[in-house]
């Protein structure tokens, strides 16, 4: 079943939004990230205050990655959409179930 031009709309519009929210989020982790505005290590000499930034800036870090990878699968999503492919399996070219994309509307692969 071919998408309709509303359903990609749709999909656009959701993608879109998400992108934003993504985005911020990044930036917000990016900001609140203890390396941000690191003081040479002379300065700070309490060993529990380095091990505090260290943790905080693996779990920054770790969230960052996660949402950067979902953004590039956004991004990937509204490039297909501008092209004309949105729908199809990026592998294969064989038609997304509209329920996945439904589910997921940055899916690239029909599995």
């Amino acid at each position: 079943m071919a998408l309709t031009n509303k359903f990609i709309e749709q999909a656009k519009q959701k993608l879109t939004k998400r992108k934003k929210e993504l985005e911020n989020e990044i930036t917000r982790l990016s900001n609140q990230d203890p390396y941000q505005d690191k003081k040479p290590d002379y300065i700070d000499a309490d060993p529990i205050d380095d091990v505090a930034e260290d943790l905080a800036h693996e779990d920054a870090t770790l969230k960052s990655d996660v949402l950067e990878k979902e953004l590039e699968q956004i991004i990937k999503a509204l490039k297909r959409i501008e092209e004309g492919t949105y729908g199809l399996d990026e592998n294969t070219g064989k038609p997304i179930d509209i329920k996945r994309l439904e589910a997921n509307p940055s899916a690239t692969t029909a599995i």
